[in-house]
């Protein structure tokens, strides 16, 4: 017993870490709030958990807000480009149903694809814009471009991201669940397995020199 309350054991360790993703999770709902400010709170959300996937995490709301203010400029941009892009896409699944024959099929075909990746997009480009510096373009493009080489892992992650919302549809008595963690633990569960592949783009270190 006496093991279970020491301050390194996994016991602490676990409630801190819960702590720390009640903490992440109200400061990313209430930073999301003004709704143009969500591209910049999902990247300080997904700097956070990133960190906090390498056993990196420090001050959880000065690294939140650090990211928020670094990342605010680009992160906006691609929100706003993204909320186009989705509005665009929901005027097209609006118009296939007024559609028949073969043609509303082949439409469909592309509605449905498009939709794809513009949930691959979103799952990926501000994760991405947090670890990596580029323009706006490069990290749209990267991130669509990660998601589809990676997408066995894609596929699962969105489904993961679904899941909580899904929970709450389903019965509101999940609300208060996903109230103080829904976010911030979809969030940790994907940036463990993004970690691991975004390294794979990262540039290898050069090795110290060996001492003759």
């Amino acid at each position: 017993m006496k093991n279970i309350f020491n301050m390194e054991g996994p016991f602490i360790s676990f409630l801190s870490k819960a702590t720390d993703l009640v903490v992440l999770n109200l400061l990313y709902m209430i930073c999301s709030i003004p709704v143009i400010t969500i591209g910049a709170s999902t990247t300080a959300l997904y700097y956070v958990t990133l960190r906090m996937s390498r056993n990196e995490e420090g001050y959880i709301i000065k690294d939140f807000f650090r990211s928020f203010k670094e990342n605010f400029g680009q992160a906006t941009v691609i929100w706003l480009i993204l909320l186009c892009i989705g509005s665009v896409i929901g005027g097209e699944f609006f118009l296939i149903n007024n559609m028949e024959g073969t043609l509303a099929f082949a439409v469909e075909c592309i509605v449905f694809l498009s939709i794809l990746l513009f949930a691959f997009e979103m799952l990926y480009v501000f994760p991405v814009l947090s670890r990596f510096e580029n323009t706006v373009k490069n990290t749209m493009k990267n991130a669509l471009f990660i998601s589809i080489l990676q997408i066995p892992k894609t596929l699962l992650m969105l489904v993961f991201s679904c899941f909580p919302i899904v929970l709450v549809i389903v019965s509101l008595r999940w609300l208060p669940l996903f109230v103080a963690l829904g976010f911030s633990v979809t969030s940790y569960t994907n940036a463990c397995w993004m970690d691991k592949i975004f390294k794979k783009f990262e540039p290898e270190e050069p090795e110290e020199e060996k001492d003759s």
